[in-house]
């Protein structure tokens, strides 16, 4: 909200909002039901046809949508068939943040014991929980979809009733949750860094310059000094607040494993192959772990491999150096390429 604006309270904001919430509830859920009935199992991981139905339903409502369809190629290195990027960018005013919510379409398949259609978004009048829809993606995440796509309609109507709004807001749909993210948020994340260095060498010469061809994301340095095990020096451990949560009232923590780790030993070296290429995918490792294990490893175990380095990437604290020194504001020196570091590691 504008701050400069007196005569909107809070309150007012807060009961018009839940008023819109409420009228928007029935269209949201079938919003919702229809991008349950679109299959999105991953693996086999074809998720192309889901990312054109919730693009249609989109525009159906007004927004414009990009589109980043991911190269077969890079597809069928993590193992999946297809997959589409999809993009909403809303901007209230130049002035404030930017908002990014980011939500996976992708679901592991349904597996054995469904007594309702996994695809059928069949909605039951639960005598506790009131009605309740049943279907892959209804709690994670396809229903983040739904959420975030009506929660950005809220905001639009607010502004057109005369509520003055600062920043922007994104939304962000991608489908490789489940293997990794390496096509979805840190693909978007490598043409961010294109579109920066693109920014960069326009703003410290005088006509723009077209890039040749499209960066990596890379770490190209890295702290000497040991990372922290148990987070940033002075902040609590996340994952050791959460165990401790969970488990707090057994009082046991969450140290057994449920089966052998077949990489036992070695995330040091993966985590190391990680930090120096980020954008090596989980196949990638895999085969070359293949090669200096003969034998030791199935096909079957990439899933595993590629559910490690998903917690691997979160760990990972980046911060990005510009190095933008008065002799590069004076036009003396070319622009340098976009640097990063990791900082921290957060256990």
């Amino acid at each position: 909200m504008n701050s400069t604006t007196s005569s909107i309270s809070i309150v007012n904001v807060a009961a018009r909002i839940q008023e819109l919430v409420d009228r928007d509830f029935t269209a949201q859920c079938a919003f919702l039901a229809e991008l349950v009935k679109v299959p999105t199992d991953n693996p086999p991981g074809d998720c192309a046809a889901h990312a054109e139905k919730a693009r249609t339903l989109l525009e159906a409502l007004g927004f414009g949508v990009e589109v980043d369809t991911v190269p077969k190629a890079d597809t069928h290195a993590i193992g999946m068939n297809s997959a589409t990027n999809l993009i909403v960018r809303r901007r209230f005013s130049d002035a404030g943040p930017c908002i990014a919510l980011k939500a996976h379409g992708d679901v592991v398949p349904p597996g054995l014991g469904w007594s309702k259609d996994p695809y059928g978004a069949e909605v039951v009048n639960d005598s506790t929980s009131g009605p309740t829809m049943y279907g892959r993606g209804v709690a994670v995440s396809k229903s983040d979809f739904a959420t975030y796509t009506y929660a950005l309609r809220v905001l639009e109507q607010l502004v057109t009733e005369g509520y003055p709004l600062k920043g922007s807001v994104e939304l962000h749909f991608t489908y490789d949750e489940e293997v990794g993210g390496d096509i979805g948020p840190l693909r978007l994340l490598q043409q961010l860094e294109h579109l920066q260095k693109a920014l960069w060498q326009h703003a410290v010469t005088s006509e723009a310059v077209r890039p040749a061809s499209p960066l990596q994301f890379e770490i190209q340095q890295c702290t000497e000094e040991k990372v922290p095990v148990d987070g940033i020096p002075g902040t609590p451990s996340l994952l050791k607040q959460a165990r401790e949560r969970t488990y707090q009232k057994s009082g046991r923590p969450h140290d057994w494993r449920t089966r052998e780790d077949p990489y036992e030993g070695l995330w040091d070296q993966i985590t190391a192959w990680l930090t120096a290429n980020p954008e090596r995918t989980g196949v990638d490792l895999f085969q070359e772990l293949q090669r200096l294990y003969p034998g030791r490893y199935r096909p079957t175990q990439v899933r595993t491999l590629q559910r490690g380095l998903q917690k691997i990437r979160a760990r990972l604290l980046v911060t990005f150096d510009d190095h933008w020194g008065e002799e590069i504001l004076n036009g003396q020196s070319p622009a340098p390429a976009l640097r990063a570091e990791v900082v921290a590691e957060v256990s």
